[in-house]
């Protein structure tokens, strides 16, 4: 019986959050990973584990066995492979998946995130029921990517300029994946998530201040500069590319614009940056 929501990309924050969310509504989740017995360390009750490669395609058809709806996280730009992603789509649809929910990037338009607008093109021209998720930056990249530097250096060293963000919570965006899953009247639509506030790092740099009663300082530096810091720090390759893509789209100005899907689809505002601090403070301290 097809009756599994199967996410592709759960070990990322994103894929996780919406996996906690599925469970604790009782709901057939399949999760494909790599490695299946490692990813039971991620302690997820009921969940079925699946081995799936990208560049396996041995492992497409038992991935895709009585999967109703696919959560896709889509990869990264810089990985370039959006033709492996797509010959899963294709092993999804020939196995008759009725529902693609893909998450993306707010940045998906520009000339860095071509490898993702082709995956997406490929769904819409399937005819398959999609859902395309587009959030903006997430708000906790400051857990996962800067928190040595503002527990250390006590700044948040980026070469941003003074250029504005509507940062969005990861935990937003998980509930609104969830929705659209579930509501059948969100399908063959694509939502644009951002927050409510777009702020400058100066500004984000003055509310960790607030947060954690010292100074966190700005600092804009160069994208050299920047790279050699978190080469230092032993950064994967893979993470630096990212990042500094990711700093390449905040300092061009134009993930800067705000929208209302999310108050739309939850009925509720985002969650504000500084709420956002203060649920996760004990992290920088």
């Amino acid at each position: 019986m097809k009756n599994k929501i199967l996410i592709i990309g759960a070990s990322g924050s994103i894929g996780l959050e919406v996996a906690h969310r599925l469970i604790d509504k009782n709901l057939h989740v399949k999760i494909a990973v790599r490695d299946p017995e490692k990813a039971k360390k991620m302690n997820l009750k009921n969940t079925e584990f699946v081995k799936f490669d990208y560049f396996d395609s041995d492992t497409f058809d038992s991935t895709f066995e009585n999967v109703q709806k696919l959560l896709l996280v889509s990869p990264p730009s810089y990985f370039g492979i959006q033709d492996k992603v797509i010959n899963a789509i294709e092993s999804a649809i020939k196995n008759e998946v009725e529902l693609i929910v893909n998450i993306s990037a707010i940045s998906i338009e520009s000339e860095l995130d071509k490898p993702m607008k082709a995956i997406e093109e490929h769904i819409k021209k399937s005819g398959v029921a999609h859902v395309f998720i587009h959030p903006n930056v997430y708000m906790q990249n400051f857990n996962d990517l800067f928190r040595d530097l503002i527990i250390s250096e006590e700044e948040i060293a980026i070469p941003a300029d003074s250029a504005k963000v509507s940062f969005v919570d990861v935990r937003d965006v998980a509930d609104v994946a969830v929705q659209t899953l579930l509501e059948d009247n969100l399908k063959n639509n694509t939502f644009n998530l951002t927050g409510k506030q777009a702020l400058n790092l100066h500004v984000i740099a003055y509310l960790f201040s607030e947060a954690l009663n010292k100074e966190i300082n700005y600092k804009n530096i160069s994208e050299d500069v920047f790279k050699k810091l978190l080469q230092s720090a032993n950064w994967p390759s893979g993470t630096i590319t990212g990042t500094l893509q990711l700093c390449e789209h905040i300092k061009n100005g134009k993930i800067d614009f705000i929208t209302n899907d999310i108050q739309k689809i939850l009925n509720k505002e985002p969650i504000k940056f500084q709420q956002f601090i203060n649920d996760y403070i004990d992290i920088w301290k």
